[in-house]
């Protein structure tokens, strides 16, 4: 079967951003491996740069505050999820800069809106209502009341990103460059959210071919200071970090399967599973999840390796959950 010049080009391009992302995964330079277990931020260390620029601001390990710092500030309420763009924006900067934690996470979950990756994923979202909307419309032009609630839904979304776009539009480029910077400094001050929400978005603006080649220094200081916040967030014992580890290591965590934090694991992602399986806080419905993490984790291991998996498991569960 011959391939068309299009799709074969697709292909190479594939391999290469694969190629790019085990670099990313193995150029550590003289820092050592991330050890099995928790990873703390004392293993997390940096490898050296690779470009002079890069060796100009050479990363270190953030400084975690093993207590959140709460600052005194007078009452306040933040925007409801629905508040205008503009408007959230300026309101969570003004209490961000104050050191409101609450505030600076969500600031950082409301630029994250604006970062090409979500305009774009927005863009395609919008395509599919529209395609919809007229597929309806062609094969179903009676006036029916479920098609017609279904377009309106459709058409809401469609306006509420329109408006997203233009409220982006308007924002200081600085700070849209800077997206990230609230939720990393409201986890250097000991937020646990923070560090998740810096940990499920540290990746997102490197999502093809260029962005990951032209920007592989940066790609690769983010990775590490997700990992170290997500090993601090499931040291702490967090129940959302310790289930996103188990999804990472199996490669089940859509939202970061393309650009992963850590190498598929089967032994790591049973581990964590497994501790998700025994804390008090996980529902029945996350148990069910992670029992089938475990059971399909364990397919791909041998005796040996399920009896170290199982054990790693325990020992993690007695470092972070145990007595909580």
């Amino acid at each position: 079967m011959r391939l068309s010049g299009r799709r074969t080009a697709w292909i190479v391009a594939c391999f290469a951003v694969a190629a790019l992302l085990w670099v990313a995964f193995h150029r550590q330079g003289d820092a050592p491996r991330m050890a099995p277990g928790v990873p703390s931020h004392a293993q997390a260390l940096p490898r050296e740069a690779s470009t002079p620029k890069a060796a100009e601001r050479k990363a270190s390990p953030p400084r975690i505050a093993e207590h959140v710092r709460v600052p005194d500030l007078p009452q306040h309420a933040l925007p409801e999820w629905d508040a205008p763009l503009e408007e959230a924006v300026a309101e969570l900067r003004k209490w961000s800069d104050a050191g409101d934690a609450n505030a600076q996470v969500q600031l950082t979950g409301r630029l994250k809106a604006c970062t090409p990756h979500a305009l774009e994923h927005a863009a395609f979202l919008d395509n599919l209502d529209r395609a919809s909307m007229e597929s309806d419309a062609r094969n179903q032009p009676g006036a029916d009341e479920h098609l017609a609630a279904k377009r309106d839904v459709a058409q809401s979304r469609i306006d509420r990103n329109a408006k997203i776009r233009a409220a982006c539009a308007k924002l200081p480029k600085d700070l849209l460059d800077h997206w990230l910077d609230p939720a990393d400094r409201a986890a250097q001050a000991g937020d646990v959210g923070a560090m998740l929400t810096y940990a499920e978005g540290a990746l997102d603006d490197f999502q093809d071919l260029t962005s990951i080649a032209a920007n592989i220094d940066e790609v690769i200081e983010r990775r590490d200071k997700a990992r170290v916040y997500l090993g601090e967030a499931a040291r702490r014992g967090d129940k959302r970090a310790l289930v996103l580890l188990a999804e990472i290591y199996a490669d089940t965590q859509i939202g970061l399967s393309n650009s992963p934090l850590y190498e598929k694991d089967p032994a790591q992602a049973y581990a964590y599973a497994f501790v998700v399986s025994r804390i008090s806080g996980a529902t029945p419905h996350e148990r069910a999840n992670m029992e089938w993490l475990m059971s399909e984790s364990a397919e791909r291991l041998d005796a040996q390796g399920l009896a170290r998996a199982q054990t790693e498991g325990e020992r993690l569960y007695q470092h972070c959950c145990a007595g909580r």
